[in-house]
């Protein structure tokens, strides 16, 4: 019996445009980039994402691209270096790909005395548990687990009746949860920023 061929998911989020966007409405000119090794295809999604965002609304600006293993240790000596190079002008914009980099980033802007939210704007990936209770909270992008998780297991449904795996890429709708550390209130309600594939992302508050 001959398989119909059919292509596996890989899920790709597009908020790293819309926190780039962000950065940049809240002041930041200069940005440093927090990417980890070793490197993951989404994790390089993000990174590109976010830089060519950048570029497209400001050409000139300077982006410090740092490299550090996936814990908040690893964020905190490779963004030292970075914001203390940085520390001549600001705000400066942090986009760090896992929230566990970006609270690497708060101690880092400590041992420097710079403050999060005002010196340092940071936004983070994932929207894990503790994102909220930082202070400031966290600025982040919360990814659609659900819908995820029902494309995966479409998927292998699929597969297990037959189905020929092949690469394919799913866009899904993703959130941009802004708090405390790029500069809003940290006592104030969060804010929302929804990307679906298609439109620009509409900002609502909870």
């Amino acid at each position: 019996m001959r398989r119909g061929k059919r292509e596996s998911a890989r899920c790709l989020p597009r908020t790293p445009w819309s926190a780039a966007e962000h950065l940049l409405d809240a002041g930041a000119e200069q940005f440093i980039v927090v990417d980890a090794a070793p490197s993951y295809r989404f994790g390089r999604a993000r990174v590109d994402g976010f830089e060519t965002t950048v570029r497209s609304r400001h050409p000139t600006a300077t982006i410090h691209r740092i490299r550090a293993d996936w814990s908040s240790p690893g964020a905190w000596r490779a963004s030292l270096p970075a914001l203390r190079e940085a520390a001549a002008s600001g705000p400066i914009g942090v986009f760090a790909i896992s929230d566990e980099m970006a609270i690497g980033v708060y101690r880092a802007a400590a041992d420097l005395g710079m403050r999060v939210g005002q010196d340092v704007l940071v936004v983070g990936f994932d929207d894990v548990r503790g994102a909220k209770w930082v202070q400031p909270a966290l600025t982040t992008v919360r990814q659609p687990i659900r819908e995820m998780a029902a494309a995966a297991i479409d998927e292998l449904v699929a597969i297990a009746h037959g189905a020929d795996p092949q690469a394919r890429i799913i866009e899904l709708p993703t959130t941009l949860v802004v708090r405390g550390s790029t500069g809003t209130s940290g006592a104030g309600p969060e804010t929302l920023s929804r990307e679906s594939p298609r439109d620009r992302p509409r900002r609502e508050s909870v």
